[in-house]
């Protein structure tokens, strides 16, 4: 019973990942062009790195997880990324060569699937931090400390959309709720009852 319950959670992790792939290349662009906004464009969130610190974390801490299942969450929920994302690059690549006749078009399925497999590589090494941090989780301050890379990774977005030019105050919001969230995500002191 558990094994199916724990199945059913990673399928609907997959689809869930898949359709914000999916939603990354087709209404998250469209919505932040009809806004038509320098400073509010959100046209990368699905597909810039803003976002991936916090959800990471959020994979790996949610409900305090055995190490086995943070890394199958990590790498389930990109696999499913991946898929909605470059799967569509890669459909829309296919289509383009049948309804023009030309096979260049192809070669961004090739580009797409190289591109699938480094953000598979990625969370690959993501999978193995969280299976690391909840290995260690009964070391609080060991734990705390491998949440630094995702914090500092976060802060350097942050800066980043607020000093290019124009600057991209909606993403550096975005990226300040994703500290937040990646704050509470540390461990807390277990209370007695």
């Amino acid at each position: 019973m558990q094994c199916g319950r724990r199945t059913n959670g990673y399928v609907a992790l997959f689809v869930f990942a898949a359709l914000v792939g999916l939603l990354g290349q087709t209404v998250v662009p469209w919505l932040s062009d009809q806004l038509n906004s320098p400073h509010l464009g959100f046209r990368f969130l699905v597909s810039d790195i803003d976002i991936y610190p916090f959800v990471v974390v959020a994979l790996i801490t949610f409900r305090n997880t055995e190490p086995k299942r943070a890394f199958w969450r990590v790498l389930v929920f990109f696999s499913g990324l991946c898929l909605g994302y470059y799967g569509y690059t890669a459909a829309l690549a296919v289509y383009s060569a049948l309804e023009s006749g030309r096979a260049g078009y192809l070669a961004n399925v090739l580009s797409s699937a190289k591109d699938a497999l480094e953000y598979m590589a990625v969370a690959l090494c993501a999978g193995a931090w969280g299976f690391a941090m909840q290995r260690s989780a009964r070391k609080r301050l060991l734990y705390a400390a491998m949440l630094v890379p995702f914090i500092v990774i976060t802060v350097a977005c942050t800066y980043s959309n607020l000093v290019t030019e124009p600057p991209q105050l909606l993403m550096a919001a975005v990226d300040i709720l994703c500290l937040a969230g990646i704050f509470l995500c540390l461990p807390r002191k277990a209370t007695s009852g």
